[in-house]
């Protein structure tokens, strides 16, 4: 009994946290090979074992995105600090300090968009926010050249025109079905981050950074 209801918990869980529709092959997820003659909800310790792993796999993803969907002030210390242990995991933010990090998990929001050809802003747009790209990707548009690149998972974008106060510089289209970011608004990140990425130099290659440095606030006398 406890197998089948923790089963039927995995099976809707993306529901519960992406609004998604759930996963109804059963069979082919778990690659559970059931016998149909025995009785409903009979489960081995093996099978149990499994269930306790796949939970252990899921439930991290689905508890982060439950924290980000949270308002900022509806966020416990708990919420807080499993959003900071999954931003040391984000290539975008290698370069911020811990201080950096932890504001960010107080403000970081989920947006997830369903379909490819869907534009998150267009070239001309006042920029309003910073996005990086959690799952999927997206095709970066400049008007009289057409798509200039790619960008994918753990890649961000948007940062330019809050730093500078510009127009956005391209139009982001998504390249595929289901795309979810982190996004930052712009009061957000003017006061956690403009100082910061202000003082930061990035030296790229093929569109991908390489080395970052910043410069210290420290004045020599």
């Amino acid at each position: 009994m406890i197998g089948s209801k923790l089963e039927r918990f995995l099976v809707f869980l993306p529901l519960l946290v992406l609004q998604e529709q759930p996963f109804r092959d059963k069979y082919l997820l778990y690659r559970w090979n059931l016998d149909e003659t025995s009785c409903a909800g009979s489960y081995g310790e093996d099978s149990f074992q499994e269930s306790l792993f796949m939970l252990s796999r899921l439930a991290p993803d689905a508890l982060f995105r439950l924290a980000l969907r949270k308002l900022p002030e509806e966020r416990t210390e708990e919420d807080l600090e499993l959003i900071y242990e999954e931003l040391l995991q984000v290539p975008a933010l290698s370069h911020l300090s811990t201080s950096v990090k932890r504001q960010l998990a107080e403000v970081l929001q989920f947006e997830a968009h369903q379909k490819a050809g869907t534009i998150l802003f267009r070239q001309g747009d006042v920029g309003k926010s910073w996005f990086i790209i959690l799952r999927g990707s997206v095709n970066v548009v400049i008007q009289g050249r057409g798509t200039v690149t790619t960008l994918g998972e753990g890649d961000d974008f948007g940062k330019l025109a809050l730093l500078n106060d510009a127009p956005r510089a391209a139009t982001i289209v998504l390249r595929e079905d289901n795309c979810h970011f982190l996004r930052v608004d712009k009061e957000d990140f003017n006061r956690i981050l403009k100082g910061v990425e202000a003082r930061t130099v990035r030296l790229q290659e093929h569109g991908r950074d390489v080395l970052v440095l910043e410069s210290s606030d420290v004045q020599y006398r």
